[in-house]
């Protein structure tokens, strides 16, 4: 007589949790004239990724942290916009400069004030 052999299984949950919490951490004014460091953050699982936009305008960078160069024309509306990859839930979270500043895109640390993409990558590695 032959004895089955064990039977196992698997079963692999995906965990998928968020965004919540998102917020930005950065200066509010900003300081005209120098780089003012925005970060976005989310308790998300797995990691969020990351948009910014400004005045409503998508500026194509998905990343956690943004270097606003502060101009000297009128305050601004910076949002950030957490996804998460498994789920596709999203959360957005804006905040009023309280400067007077109009920020152009800029990639890169050298150029005319505006926008610069830093080389943080978003939290999921991307």
């Amino acid at each position: 007589m032959r004895i089955p052999a064990p039977l196992s299984a698997w079963t692999v949950l995906a965990l998928s949790v968020g965004p919540s919490s998102v917020k930005i951490s950065g200066p509010k004014p900003a300081i005209q004239g120098e780089g003012n460091d925005y970060v976005c953050s989310a308790e998300c699982i797995p990691p969020c990724t990351y948009s910014w936009f400004v005045d409503g305008d998508d500026l194509n960078m998905h990343r956690t942290k943004l270097t606003v160069i502060a101009g000297q024309r009128k305050p601004f509306t910076l949002e950030c916009t957490a996804l998460n990859p498994e789920s596709g839930e999203i959360r957005i979270h804006g905040i009023e400069t309280q400067d007077s500043s109009v920020p152009r895109v800029q990639c890169g640390a050298a150029g005319p004030p505006g926008l610069v993409e830093e080389e943080t990558q978003s939290q999921s590695g991307e």
